[in-house]
Parts: C-alpha cells; structure tokens; sequence
C-alpha cells in the first residue's frame, strides 16, 4: 500500500516536471528564435547587415531578451517616433551586444561597446538626442568601423 502511494507520489511529480519544463520551453522560446519582426538593411562599408525592425511598444521593451546568440550579420534598429535623449539597461539579456544610437539623420551619436548581460543597474544613455538605436553583437561595431559621427546607410 506504502509504496503504491508512493509510486502514484513519484508518477504525479515527474508529469508535474514535465508540464513544467514544457511551460517554461514554450515562454522561451520565443524570444531564442528570430521573431517574426519585419526588416531592413543596414549598409557600412562593405559589410550587410540584416536589422530587425522593433517599432511597437512591445517591441521596443523586448528588444533582444532572451536570446542566446545572434549571427553576426544581423542586428536589431529600434524606431522611436521622436528624438530625444534614450536610455538602455540590458535586463534579461543573455549576450553582450554593442548600443549604436543615431540622430533623426543616421548620425551615430553614442556607442557602448560589450555591454554587460542580464544587467538592470547598469544603464546606457544616449547622451544627445537620438532617434534610433541599433543593437549589434558585442564589439561588431568596432569591427565594422562604426565611430560616432559617422552617418549610417539604413534603408528605412
């Protein structure tokens, strides 16, 4: 009796972990996976780059969270309806990215190179007005040459 009472114990955690784990899988991954997001193309120097285009409130927020890598050819522009001075924190995100922000020309005003993961205290200020912010990975802008003041080819 003792152990089929334990046995039906044992069957009801192990479904109950596996209901989890699939609850939790199912919530991340939508955020490993690129989204369904529309993009565009981001031309420096010789190099193209895919953009993810974040626009909607939601959007904006999601940003790049959750996710565990990102090709090197790809990145994600944030589209803020005006210009002014922005401000990142990199919570719940996984891989160190670099922060571009642009004014309403494409002008970079601000880079922050290798931000630091999963970070809420930390925060990254435009510190000019911008209205665009592009997230590459971690030193990719370096890579490419991108230096503030340098005027980026979005096609938006």
């Amino acid at each position: 009796m003792k152990e089929k009472l334990i046995a039906k114990l044992l069957l009801i955690v192990i479904a109950v972990a596996i209901i989890s784990a699939f609850i939790i899988y199912t919530n991340l991954s939508q955020y490993q996976t690129p989204s369904a997001l529309n993009t565009t193309i981001m031309e420096v120097n010789s190099s193209v780059l895919n953009l993810e285009i974040a626009r909607s409130e939601k959007e904006l927020s999601d940003g790049l969270m959750f996710r565990t890598s990102m090709d090197n050819n790809k990145g994600m522009i944030f589209i803020f309806q005006d210009e002014q001075i922005r401000t990142f924190w990199m919570k719940n995100t996984l891989i160190s990215l670099d922060i571009i922000y642009l004014d309403k020309e494409f002008n970079v005003v601000k880079i922050y190179s290798n931000t630091k993961t999963n970070q809420i205290k930390e925060i990254y200020s435009s510190l000019k007005p911008s209205q665009y912010a592009i997230e590459l990975n971690g030193g990719r802008s370096a890579e490419l040459g991108i230096t503030e003041g340098l005027k980026l080819n979005i096609n938006l």
